[in-house]
């Protein structure tokens, strides 16, 4: 685990607002208060921070105190947490102990606060035979319909998916499947494209 950091290279004050390890964060408003959740670090499997201003953070602790009997301790990472109907969900990558492969599941709430709980006997998503599923990121389009999206591979195979979510945002749509949206293609990328985020633009 990271110390603290002293300053940030190009900012415009003297520290960083969280001067902590705290990885792929997911930034998130709801109510009046902003929740930022991130991959596991000292503070637990999923860490969570929360704020009124965006300045000035104070830790929570763990989001995800629990995982599921088929997940690796301390490989979990890459949040997103909504909200459905006054449930929070979180979606999160672990390793699939039995065979160490990234996977994709999902735990759910009654605050945004957590604890979040994962009861799951099997991921939600894998993509084994794609080198796994890692990045999820939960997507509402304007209609209410919910899509989750994610990435597979690793480097110099890796693929954008996207795929329905059902009602309660805890599994799949019936007669739904997973659409590639995006590969990388510019010699820049070499090979790679990963923690996708989509929103909605005019």
């Amino acid at each position: 685990v990271s110390g603290p950091c002293s300053s940030l290279d190009g900012g415009q004050n003297a520290g960083l607002v969280y001067p902590f390890d705290f990885p792929d964060p997911d930034v998130v408003l709801f109510g009046q208060t902003y929740y930022a959740y991130a991959t596991n670090s000292v503070a637990g499997n999923i860490q969570i921070i929360s704020s009124s201003d965006l300045s000035n953070w104070t830790s929570v602790g763990n989001a995800l105190p629990s995982l599921p009997g088929w997940a690796q301790p301390n490989d979990t990472w890459a949040p997103s947490v909504t909200s459905v109907n006054g449930t929070y969900l979180m979606y999160y990558t672990a390793d699939f102990a039995p065979n160490g492969i990234q996977c994709i599941s999902v735990a759910t709430s009654s605050s945004p606060q957590g604890p979040f709980i994962d009861n799951s006997v099997l991921p939600l998503e894998c993509q084994a035979s794609l080198g796994g599923s890692i990045d999820p990121s939960a997507f509402t389009d304007a209609n209410g319909t919910r899509y989750l999206v994610w990435k597979s591979g690793g480097p110099g195979s890796s693929k954008i998916w996207a795929q329905q979510l059902n009602a309660t945002g805890t599994g799949f749509a019936g007669g739904t499947n997973a659409t590639q949206l995006l590969v990388p293609d510019q010699l820049w990328e070499s090979g790679t494209v990963e923690a996708p985020d989509l929103v909605l633009a005019n």
